[in-house]
């Protein structure tokens, strides 16, 4: 689900996407990480998720205006599950519908000065 999650945001933005581990290069990049909270069984195989989506910017010096590109990334990828929120389909055949669960905010500012927004989307499972 994770994978097929990651195909679909590649489709929106040209960043590094990595799947649950924030490295510390490259600096700008996706980061999709599964968390707990919110699950729920459907059918007898699959489980609803939560998924937190972040955005990192590059470094200021890097690329001018970065923060505001890992924001503005962060509200394309938002807006895309509006109104009508994407069905994926993952590797198994599994079909999950993904809905944000707030809009993208402002969460830190790092040592080496890169700037990450978050929101956070539920992976809903078509049931078996």
């Amino acid at each position: 689900m994770l994978t097929a999650l990651k195909a679909w945001v590649a489709s929106l933005v040209a960043r590094t996407i990595v799947l649950e581990f924030q490295p510390d290069t490259p600096n700008a990049l996706v980061v999709l990480r599964e968390y707990g909270g919110g699950t729920q069984m459907r059918g007898r195989s699959k489980l609803d998720r939560s998924v937190q989506l972040l955005f990192r910017s590059d470094t200021p010096t890097g690329t001018p205006n970065a923060a505001q590109t890992a924001s503005a990334d962060a509200w394309t990828v938002y807006r895309a599950l509006l109104p009508v929120p994407p069905v994926i389909v993952a590797a198994g055949g599994g079909k999950y519908t993904v809905r944000p669960m707030q809009a993208p905010f402002f969460l830190e500012r790092d040592a080496s000065l890169r700037s990450t927004y978050v929101f956070n989307v539920a992976v809903i499972a078509a049931p078996d």
